[in-house]
């Protein structure tokens, strides 16, 4: 049974179908079962310390587990990382967790790296403390830290006058591939793949084979606009 308390914390979350949603500090999974209805197909990863929350988490709910929406994992957010291959998660909430509400402040700071690496560019982290909800600002993050966009990529980006993930993002793989090979006549194709990868946290091998078609033909839609 949910707490009045906790059910006003899950109420207040942005949450919308769809949505892969990180729980950090899951305790026996109340939040995480309380999530999942809201977000349909979506996904929620819930992540503990410990070993003995993890094991009350997992045998209250065998029901949702059975959907495969919805994972525990035993993990301390300070040394949380994704798996290989694991998309990154739209948004993060944490009720109760020392290391992000101010009680433990270098713990803090390695907490919030590690969550801004598992969230995507434009992710959002609540934790409690606010009314009942308070949004912990992760700042713009650097092009550097995204996955699969090596010096060559960033340093085309930078020419094109792309330099924040928040800039990446606002504008798409599409047009900011379409800016970088103004800038670079270089650029291949592999570029629109990277970005478009970096951006939805899939492998761009992946991007490649499947989303070849539907890139190319939006870049070129995009391109005859512009034109």
């Amino acid at each position: 049974m949910i707490s009045r308390r906790l059910a006003e914390i899950v109420a207040a979350l942005p949450l919308r179908t769809g949505m892969r949603v990180l729980e950090i500090g899951c305790g026996p999974g109340v939040a995480a079962r309380a999530v999942l209805p809201r977000i349909g197909t979506g996904h929620v990863l819930a992540i503990d310390r410990s070993g003995n929350a993890i094991a009350k988490a997992v045998a209250a709910s065998s029901q949702q587990l059975a959907t495969g929406r919805l994972e525990f994992r035993l993990a301390a957010v300070e040394d949380f990382e994704l798996s290989k291959g694991e998309r990154r998660y739209d948004l993060a909430f944490a009720v109760r967790v020392g290391a992000l509400d101010g009680r433990h402040p270098e713990q803090g700071r390695a907490a919030l790296a590690r969550i801004r690496k598992a969230l995507m560019p434009g992710g959002r982290l609540f934790i409690d403390g606010g009314d009942p909800l308070k949004e912990i600002e992760l700042g713009d993050e650097s092009i550097a830290g995204l996955k699969g966009l090596g010096p060559k990529s960033q340093e085309m980006l930078a020419r094109a006058g792309i330099t924040s993930v928040d800039e990446l993002r606002q504008l798409g793989a599409i047009a900011a591939y379409a800016r970088a090979r103004a800038s670079n006549p270089g650029a291949s194709l592999n570029l629109l793949w990277a970005l478009e990868a970096a951006l939805t946290g899939q492998a761009w091998q992946k991007v490649a084979r499947q989303d070849r078609t539907s890139l190319l033909l939006a870049l070129e839609a995009y391109e005859s606009e512009v034109s």
